[in-house]
Protein backbone atom coordinates (compact mmCIF):
# COMPACT_ATOMS: atom_id res chain seq x y z
CA UNK A 1 0.00 0.00 0.00
CA UNK A 2 2.50 2.34 0.36
CA UNK A 3 4.79 1.71 -2.73
CA UNK A 4 0.97 2.76 -3.78
CA UNK A 5 0.63 5.25 -1.96
CA UNK A 6 4.13 7.27 -2.63
CA UNK A 7 2.97 6.49 -6.68
CA UNK A 8 -0.14 8.59 -5.90
CA UNK A 9 1.48 11.53 -4.62
CA UNK A 10 4.25 11.75 -7.52
CA UNK A 11 1.55 11.65 -9.75
CA UNK A 12 -0.24 14.59 -7.98
CA UNK A 13 3.36 16.13 -6.89
CA UNK A 14 2.62 15.79 -3.66
CA UNK A 15 4.78 15.31 -0.50
CA UNK A 16 4.02 13.15 1.87
CA UNK A 17 5.50 11.56 5.64
CA UNK A 18 5.09 7.95 6.33
CA UNK A 19 4.84 6.02 9.64
CA UNK A 20 3.84 2.97 11.05
CA UNK A 21 4.53 -0.73 10.35
CA UNK A 22 3.00 -2.04 6.69
CA UNK A 23 -0.43 -3.13 7.77
CA UNK A 24 -0.80 -0.37 10.30
CA UNK A 25 0.08 2.48 7.99
CA UNK A 26 -0.17 6.33 8.34
CA UNK A 27 0.82 9.44 6.09
CA UNK A 28 0.57 13.37 6.19
CA UNK A 29 0.75 15.69 4.14
CA UNK A 30 4.09 17.58 4.28
CA UNK A 31 2.05 21.18 4.19
CA UNK A 32 0.89 23.74 6.35
CA UNK A 33 -2.62 22.43 5.63
CA UNK A 34 -2.22 18.49 6.68
CA UNK A 35 -5.17 18.86 8.89
CA UNK A 36 -7.14 20.33 6.38
CA UNK A 37 -6.51 17.31 4.00
CA UNK A 38 -6.67 14.71 6.37
CA UNK A 39 -10.22 15.99 6.91
CA UNK A 40 -11.03 16.62 2.98
CA UNK A 41 -9.86 13.06 2.21
CA UNK A 42 -11.98 11.99 5.35
CA UNK A 43 -15.15 13.48 3.39
CA UNK A 44 -14.68 12.67 -0.13
CA UNK A 45 -13.97 9.09 0.89
CA UNK A 46 -17.17 9.01 2.66
CA UNK A 47 -19.10 10.16 -0.17
CA UNK A 48 -18.10 7.83 -2.47
CA UNK A 49 -18.60 4.83 0.61
CA UNK A 50 -14.98 4.65 2.31
CA UNK A 51 -14.79 4.95 5.94
CA UNK A 52 -11.37 6.41 5.62
CA UNK A 53 -8.53 8.83 6.63
CA UNK A 54 -4.86 9.08 6.47
CA UNK A 55 -4.75 5.62 8.38
CA UNK A 56 -5.20 2.32 7.24
CA UNK A 57 -5.25 -0.94 9.31
CA UNK A 58 -4.94 -3.89 6.77
CA UNK A 59 -5.97 -6.92 6.75
CA UNK A 60 -5.83 -10.40 5.10
CA UNK A 61 -9.58 -9.57 3.52
CA UNK A 62 -7.99 -6.23 1.90
CA UNK A 63 -7.88 -7.98 -1.71
CA UNK A 64 -6.14 -6.48 -4.57
CA UNK A 65 -9.70 -5.33 -5.80
CA UNK A 66 -10.41 -3.51 -2.49
CA UNK A 67 -7.17 -2.03 -2.51
CA UNK A 68 -7.16 -1.33 -6.17
CA UNK A 69 -10.74 1.05 -5.05
CA UNK A 70 -9.50 2.37 -2.26
CA UNK A 71 -6.37 4.05 -4.17
CA UNK A 72 -8.46 4.88 -7.23
CA UNK A 73 -10.98 6.54 -4.67
CA UNK A 74 -8.11 8.67 -3.44
CA UNK A 75 -7.54 10.25 -7.43
CA UNK A 76 -10.42 12.33 -6.22
CA UNK A 77 -9.17 14.04 -3.06
CA UNK A 78 -5.40 13.80 -3.81
CA UNK A 79 -6.24 16.00 -7.10
CA UNK A 80 -8.50 18.77 -5.37
CA UNK A 81 -5.42 18.15 -2.85
CA UNK A 82 -2.82 19.12 -5.73
CA UNK A 83 -4.98 21.85 -7.00
CA UNK A 84 -4.97 23.47 -3.40
CA UNK A 85 -1.27 23.03 -3.06
CA UNK A 86 -0.96 24.84 -6.34
CA UNK A 87 -2.74 28.30 -4.54
CA UNK A 88 -6.80 26.98 -4.45
CA UNK A 89 -7.96 27.45 -0.82
CA UNK A 90 -8.83 24.71 1.07
CA UNK A 91 -11.41 26.12 2.73
CA UNK A 92 -13.99 26.03 -0.30
CA UNK A 93 -13.81 22.39 -0.40
CA UNK A 94 -14.78 21.54 2.70
CA UNK A 95 -18.57 21.04 3.81
CA UNK A 96 -17.64 21.35 7.76
CA UNK A 97 -14.58 22.22 10.36
CA UNK A 98 -11.35 20.98 9.91
CA UNK A 99 -10.23 17.61 12.25
CA UNK A 100 -8.41 18.25 15.33
CA UNK A 101 -4.89 17.14 15.64
CA UNK A 102 -5.62 15.42 18.80
CA UNK A 103 -7.50 13.36 21.02
CA UNK A 104 -9.41 16.09 23.30
CA UNK A 105 -12.62 15.03 25.64
CA UNK A 106 -15.69 16.99 25.71
CA UNK A 107 -16.70 16.41 29.56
Amino acid sequence: LRKNLEQLSRKYNLSLNFSGIPALINFSFKSRYSLGYKTLIAQEMLKLGFLASTSCYLSLAHKKDILDSYLEALEKPFSIIARCEDGDSIYKYLDGPICHDNFKRFN
